[in-house]
């Protein structure tokens, strides 16, 4: 009988031990699971440094001459200057994995400034980064004079002009575009980047896709169109301006919370409302967006 017994504790002990062994097998390949995955870690975490190189450069300006800037990541910023003289700060980035192909990447970054019959004209070149693990862009702050007037063009990077009393004339893909005291004519479009307007009295089409537009104004020249396909629209006028305002949007929202507007027709998917003093001048501000919605107040 106790010899029965003693096989039946060997019986348990070979048990546990296959147990044991199970699950020493199963932690191993955890930890070697474990293991693969870690250096996919390692190389989405790899540094990246920067080198940044700065050129600075005037261009003499005659009256008649417009500014002409096209690039890609890098932004733009456009300043009222008192000088007949446009200035440029070009700012040239490089990114790398080691700071050394960083700054080898920047000194291969070229600005040129030209200046045919009719503009001023700021080009770049960015070296291939093909087979490369660098990239590079050209930031631009820029001082001009107050009466030039502008067309800039981004892919990505943000446009910033103001204080300008000449034209504007700004397009990007999806970079942020301001334009604030612009007195010319002015155009802004966007694919996705917001837009933002401040106090341009003669713009007349403000076109977005997917970003927002915000657009305040204490007065108008002239008429305006704000489209959207989807971005939300923000109208803020001046109590004291003249406007009649029609808001069409087909399955967003239209929102007057402060109710200073006067609404004087309703019909399918459009809004028309009038500012309290609207007469003879009165400006015309057509909102259109497909999904986004919309929001006029008073400042």
């Amino acid at each position: 009988m106790r010899k029965k017994g003693r096989q039946k504790r060997g019986a348990k002990s070979g048990g546990a031990a296959a147990f044991i062994s199970l699950l020493a097998a199963f932690l191993a390949a955890a930890v070697f699971a474990v293991a693969q995955q870690e250096p996919e870690t390692v190389i989405d975490a790899a540094p990246s440094f920067q080198y940044t190189l700065t050129d600075r450069f005037t261009v003499p300006w005659s009256g008649d001459k417009s500014l002409r800037v096209s690039e890609g990541e890098g932004q733009i910023f456009v300043r009222a200057s008192s000088a007949e003289a446009v200035t440029f700060r070009a700012a040239k980035t490089a990114f790398a994995p080691d700071l050394a192909k960083a700054r080898e990447f920047a000194s291969r970054i070229k600005v040129f400034a030209q200046a045919p019959a009719d503009s001023i004209v700021a080009t770049s070149s960015v070296p291939s980064s093909a087979g490369l693990v660098a990239s590079g862009r050209v930031d631009y702050d820029i001082l001009a004079p107050s009466a030039i007037s502008v067309d800039l063009a981004t892919t990505s990077g943000a446009i910033d002009v103001s204080g300008l009393e000449g034209d504007a004339k700004v397009k990007t893909d999806s970079g942020k575009i301001l334009l604030a005291n612009i007195k010319g004519a002015a155009l802004a479009s966007s694919t996705s980047g917001n837009i933002d307007i401040k106090d341009c009295p003669k713009i007349s089409l403000i076109r977005n896709g997917s970003g927002e537009v915000s657009f305040q104004a204490s007065g108008m020249e002239n008429d305006l169109d704000i489209e959207t396909d989807s971005g939300d629209i923000k109208v803020k006028l001046k109590r004291s301006l003249k406007a009649r305002i029609v808001a069409n949007t087909v399955s967003g929202a239209v929102d007057t919370a402060d109710a200073y507007l006067k609404k004087v027709s309703e019909a399918d998917s459009e809004l028309t409302f009038e500012t309290p003093g609207a007469g003879a001048s009165v400006r015309l501000i057509y909102i259109t967006t497909v999904s986004g919605d919309i929001i006029i107040s008073a400042d």
